[in-house]
């Protein structure tokens, strides 16, 4: 996806993020805020809410807008 860019009158609900748990449980998020990093570097900052008792290990992260989608992201999750 190139830089994530709202359109005018779009809200960051707009925006998902598709979340896959460590156990394979499927999460779509809508985003809260979607802004551009200063700096003119290209990216732009999505903030989200994880789910409420994701389970320990690895998550796949991917951000879905506009009908395009990010390339697979990873995060992980203690306890």
């Amino acid at each position: 996806m190139l830089t994530l860019e709202l359109y005018l009158g779009e809200t960051p609900a707009a925006v998902t993020i598709n979340l896959t748990d460590a156990n394979g449980g499927v999460h779509n998020v809508s985003a809260e805020d979607v802004r551009p990093i200063p700096a003119g570097l290209g990216f732009a900052q999505v903030t989200f809410r994880l789910p409420n008792n994701l389970p320990a290990g690895t998550c796949q992260v991917k951000v879905v807008a506009h009908n395009l989608t990010s390339n697979v992201g990873a995060i992980r999750i203690s306890q």
